[in-house]
């Protein structure tokens, strides 16, 4: 449902519309453009008695012009105006201008014009697919009274972009996408740097080279318009100098790639995005924007998952930032949000079953110290309860045929504990939650999957700092204590808020220097079909 902050004290606001004497005759009695709700739509007639709202006298009312003018802009959210009637209004209106349109005609737009703004107060507000929401049509019959109300003050006072102007998560970045993506509509296809050949390095001579330059030229021509590249002529323009070095290596950071200036596979697939698939990132990210966010005025948390970055925000301005580690490809980490309300200190890791199962039992199986060398127990979940087992009882299990069922594995607090010092809780139906790690050196890769679904956090203690601050004495000199001590100690603290999100492209608010990150969950071009999909396009 729409965010519903949008409607309060409407009721105060809106006042009779003058209404047209004539009755709208019922829908279907009319050849009409499928709509997004026909039933949300004929509901709020039938509410009115069939009683026009866009038209007066005859005459369309200055509401109706600038809902045209504002479906003309949905190019620049990343949707088709088209997929929301502007074309067929635009041309109704345009067939008899100034003279009282024939009465079919009035009653289409009457339909079209109200099927757009109903959709759109959804899809801008809460957007449009949005997952795990019911159906727009249950959405808009569940909130037709607000709507009406809504779409009476819009008209009333003709203000229809003011009220179907998207909240974004962070509207500057909202912006420069807008601005990305209308310059990138404009652009031609990316050139393209040969595939199937060696890497290409510092130094080196190289016939590819003069394609290289036009690569990174058309990329900092999109990415980077504001930041002009001193073009010196080369030497020799087949050698790999060091000032395309300095620009392969921006592209790279750009990208989230090492940014060590060769030129290999992952560099390669990201010179050699097409700029139709560009275009399809822009309009996935603008979408997830419009995503509901957890509207706090104090702290929040925000994991952005291919990123593989955690920022914390005071007041929506972001104060601290550190790098993560998040799921591999076949376990990823689910978008979540909620409220971290647990510190663990020196946490135990009961181990989740799957992976018991999965991971752990053949490495048990193979090396005879794997569980004492991990500071592992080796459990059996019984009715008399947890019963410790060791190596040899699972080799007789197995080896006299029984299946071993209820096996659990705890590991204890220390420096081979896989959640390290500390972990955070929230409440969640996933077992997801953050932790530190003793795998410091995975921090170093660009690409960071490398966990089961849980986030592991390089400076897990600075974040303790951030979540406990409003808790009286935690220091981070009694943190080290407690830590130093060794023993498991599990903190309530003040809710702080937490959002996963998966964004794979920001730029600042004037859509420069635009960032992309690899789609490591191939999220975006199933999210791009969804935007291209209509109802009535189903259906067929």
């Amino acid at each position: 449902m729409f965010r519903a902050g949008r409607v309060i004290a409407l009721f105060i606001l809106c006042h009779a519309a003058s209404l047209a004497a004539s009755v709208m005759a019922p829908l279907d009695s009319i050849g009409l453009q499928p709509l997004w709700s026909a039933s949300a739509v004929q509901q709020f007639y039938a509410e009115r008695e069939n009683r026009p709202i866009w038209f007066d006298a005859e005459m369309p009312r200055p509401a109706l012009f600038s809902l045209v003018q504002f479906l003309e802009t949905l190019g620049d959210h990343g949707l088709d105006p088209d997929d929301y009637h502007a074309t067929v209004l635009r041309e109704g209106l345009e067939s008899a201008p100034n003279i009282p349109l024939p009465e079919r005609l009035r009653n289409q737009l009457e339909w079209w014009a109200t099927d757009a703004f109903f959709a759109l107060s959804v899809h801008l507000d809460t957007g449009r697919a949005y997952p795990g929401r019911p159906g727009l049509d249950a959405v808009l019959m569940n909130a037709l009274p607000q709507l009406s109300v809504l779409l009476a003050v819009a008209v009333d006072h003709d203000q229809v972009a003011s009220h179907l102007t998207p909240r974004p998560a962070d509207p500057a970045i909202y912006a420069g996408l807008q601005a990305a993506l209308v310059r990138l509509e404009g652009m031609p296809e990316f050139p393209v740097f040969p595939v199937g050949t060696a890497s290409l390095r510092p130094g080196e001579r190289d016939p590819r080279v003069a394609q290289l330059r036009e690569c990174v030229a058309a990329w900092e021509r999109f990415a980077l318009p504001e930041t002009p590249t001193a073009e010196i002529s080369p030497d020799d323009p087949l050698i790999y100098d060091s000032g395309l070095v300095q620009r392969v290596m921006r592209f790279q950071t750009h990208m989230g790639l090492e940014d060590d200036g060769v030129v290999g596979p992952a560099t390669l697939a990201m010179l050699n995005t097409p700029r139709t698939r560009r275009l399809d990132q822009l309009r996935a990210n603008l979408e997830r924007q419009r995503w509901p966010v957890l509207e706090e005025h104090g702290r929040l948390i925000r994991v952005n998952i291919p990123a593989f970055t955690l920022a914390a925000l005071h007041d929506g301005q972001k104060v601290w930032q550190t790098r993560v580690i998040v799921g591999r490809q076949y376990r990823p980490t689910p978008l979540l949000e909620g409220k971290i309300n647990t510190v663990v200190f020196n946490p135990t890791w009961t181990v989740p079953t799957r992976l018991v199962k999965e991971d752990l039992l053949p490495k048990i199986m193979a090396d005879p110290n794997f569980l004492e060398d991990e500071g592992m127990t080796l459990y059996q979940r019984t009715a008399a309860g947890s019963i410790p087992i060791d190596r040899t009882e699972l080799e007789e299990m197995i080896a006299t045929g029984t299946r071993p069922s209820g096996l659990g594995i705890r590991q204890a607090p220390g420096k081979r504990n896989a959640l390290g010092r500390v972990k955070f809780l929230f409440p969640n139906n996933e077992q997801i939650y953050l932790h530190d790690t003793p795998s410091r050196q995975l921090f170093n890769r660009a690409r960071r999957m490398f966990s089961s679904g849980c986030i592991r956090v390089e400076d897990p203690l600075v974040l303790a700092e951030f979540v406990m601050g409003d808790e009286p004495g935690w220091t981070p000199e009694r943190m080290e204590a407690i830590i130093s001590a060794g023993k498991t100690r599990g903190i309530r603290v003040e809710p702080v808020a937490i959002q996963f999100v998966y964004w794979t492209v920001w730029a600042d608010a004037q859509g420069n220097n635009v960032h992309f990150r690899e789609d490591i969950y191939d999220e975006d071009a199933a999210l791009a079909r969804d935007l291209a999909r209509t109802p009535w396009e189903e259906a067929t």
